[in-house]
C-alpha cells in the first residue's frame, strides 16, 4: 500500500535508492539521478499550492538536471521557455504527451502537487471525470468488466484517481496466491488488476503475454504483451519486502534494454526517464 504521507514515502524510497545502489552498482547512476528527483520533488510538494506555483520550480529544475541530467534532458531545457513548460503540464494533465523528453519535466513537477490531492477540488484541467474518455486519447482499450476473485469487478486500465497509465505493476500475497495491483504513473495510486492482463490494451490472451526476468533480479520480472508491443516491470514484493515498485523498478535497466531491442515500447518512461 502506498503511504498517504509524501514527506515519508519520499525518505523511504531515498533509503531504498542508496541501499540498491550498494546492491546493484551498475544502476548507482541512475539511482543517485532519482534521489535528487526525489529531493527535488520534496520541496516542490511543500512550497507548491496552486498548479501556477509550479512554473517557479522551472529553473531549479533546469539547474538540477544541468548537473546531473542526461545529455538528452539537458538539450530540451534550451528550448522549453514558461509557455513551452505550461504547455506540456497542461498536455501532460490531459494524457496528451505522458512520453515524450519534454514531458519528462512536466511529470517531475506535477507528480508531488497532484499527491494525495483532491484533484477536482484544485481546479486542474478537466482530465479526471473517467478514465474512459483518457483510454480512447491514449488509445488503450476501454474499461471493462473482469473477474477478479470469483467477483465481477471494473476493470480498467488507467488510474481510477487521476485516469493516467499504470508505472509499474506489483504482486503480493493474497489467500493462496498473489494479488496484482498497478502503481499510477501520476499520483502514485495503487488499484487491484487482474493477472494474465494486459495493463496497456487490456487483451486477456495468455499466449500473447509473456514474462521474463534474470537471475540477478529475482523480484523483478518484465510483463510484454505481443499483441499491442507494449510492456512494464512487475515487482513482487513477497520476494523482496523491502522493495519499492517505483524505485526497484529503476534498477532493471537490463530488461528495459532488452525489451526495446525486441520492438517493445514501455507504456510509460520511469522517473528517471527509462
Amino acid at each position: 500500500m502506498v503511504s498517504k504521507d509524501y514527506a515519508e514515502l519520499n525518505r523511504r524510497k531515498a533509503v531504498r535508492a542508496v541501499c540498491l545502489a550498494e546492491q546493484y552498482p551498475a544502476s548507482a547512476e541512475v539511482l543517485s539521478f532519482a534521489n535528487r528527483l526525489l529531493l527535488f520533488q520534496s520541496e516542490v510538494r511543500v512550497q507548491a499550492c496552486e498548479l501556477s506555483d509550479l512554473q517557479k520550480f522551472r529553473e531549479p529544475l533546469f539547474q538540477l538536471i544541468n548537473e546531473v541530467g542526461t545529455d538528452v534532458l539537458r538539450a530540451t531545457t534550451d528550448d522549453m521557455d514558461e509557455p513551452i513548460l505550461q504547455q506540456k503540464i497542461n498536455d501532460y494533465l490531459e494524457c496528451i504527451d505522458t512520453t515524450s523528453t519534454e514531458s519528462f519535466f512536466a511529470r517531475v513537477l506535477l507528480q508531488p502537487f497532484i499527491f494525495g490531492r483532491d484533484i477536482d477540488e484544485n481546479k486542474l484541467p478537466p482530465f479526471s471525470k473517467a478514465s474512459a474518455s483518457n483510454s480512447v486519447r491514449t488509445g488503450a482499450s476501454e474499461p471493462r468488466a473482469a473477474e477478479v476473485g470469483g467477483r465481477e469487478s471494473s476493470c480498467n486500465n488507467r488510474c481510477p484517481q487521476c485516469g493516467h497509465a499504470p508505472q509499474v505493476a506489483v504482486l503480493q500475497s493474497q489467500g493462496h496466491g498473489k494479488a496484482q495491483s498497478m502503481v499510477c504513473s501520476l499520483c502514485m495510486h495503487q488499484w487491484s488488476y487482474p493477472r494474465g492482463q494486459c495493463a496497456s490494451c487490456s487483451q486477456q490472451d495468455s499466449t500473447k503475454l509473456l514474462y521474463f526476468n534474470t537471475p540477478e533480479l529475482g523480484h523483478v520480472t518484465i510483463q510484454v504483451c505481443t499483441q499491442c508491443n507494449h510492456y512494464l516491470q512487475c515487482v513482487d514484493i513477497e520476494i523482496d519486502r523491502q522493495a519499492i515498485p517505483d524505485i526497484d523498478e529503476l534498477v532493471a535497466l537490463p530488461l528495459d534494454v532488452w525489451a526495446v531491442q525486441q520492438g517493445y515500447q514501455k507504456i510509460q518512461p520511469n522517473l528517471a526517464g527509462i
